[in-house]
């Protein structure tokens, strides 16, 4: 059997993101995004909050 078994429903967006500040992402361009993601293993934490990367590095 060859082949993927995964199909490609959906166009993926032309988004890359560099990195994440609080509720945001941001993009290699600067673009600011909300991120609305959730579910299951999620971070509800945010991204890089001062108190959390202090205390993880």
């Amino acid at each position: 059997m060859s082949g993927s078994a995964l199909f490609e429903t959906f166009t993926r967006a032309p988004l890359a993101f560099d990195h994440g500040e609080g509720t945001w992402l941001v993009t290699d361009k600067g673009e600011r995004y909300l991120d609305f993601g959730g579910g299951v293993a999620v971070n509800s934490l945010g991204h890089s909050h001062p108190h959390l990367v202090s205390a993880l590095t």
